[in-house]
């Protein structure tokens, strides 16, 4: 698997009161504590923080939680930035952590890292993708991933 990092807005497009962007990768700490001009982040505290691009200018104030490696779904460094939501919000983000050093992940990247890391097997990252792509309640209640990490 690449070792780079990855970012990516996790949620789906729209008008909604959240969106979050996801920073996958050995950077995602860095790339964090560049966008906040923080020096540290603790690990798996939620801290509210003022989020900046490369140029300073003040993107939006937002919910910065690091999920130190091997300690998050992938076991890499993970930081999620829960913003305001809407496009333009995340999209700036999700550009200051290109900028900062990121690189876009695809859509599927996130289980391919989880099953390279021996977080899930394939079995389990197709039952995912089911339940994520589930239109009903009966297609929600057939997701089959018994694995306790999920329950």
């Amino acid at each position: 698997m690449n070792s780079d990092t990855i970012s990516a807005i996790a949620t789906a497009n729209g008008i909604a009161s959240i969106a979050i962007i996801r920073i996958s990768g050995d950077d995602a700490l860095d790339i964090a504590k560049k966008l906040t001009q923080k020096k540290e982040i603790q690990p798996r505290y939620a801290t509210l923080s003022t989020i900046f691009d490369s140029s300073g200018t003040l993107i939006d104030e937002a919910i910065v939680i690091y999920f130190k490696a091997p300690h998050s779904f992938t076991a890499e460094h993970v930081v999620e930035i829960q913003c305001h939501g809407g496009f333009i919000v995340a999209q700036s983000i999700l550009k200051a952590t290109l900028n900062a050093g990121a690189r876009l992940a695809n859509t599927w990247r996130i289980f391919q890292t989880c099953f390279f890391n021996g977080r899930i097997d394939l079995s389990e990252a197709e039952a995912i993708a089911q339940l994520i792509e589930a239109k009903s309640e009966d297609a929600r209640k057939n997701f089959s991933c018994t694995n306790e990490r999920f329950t």
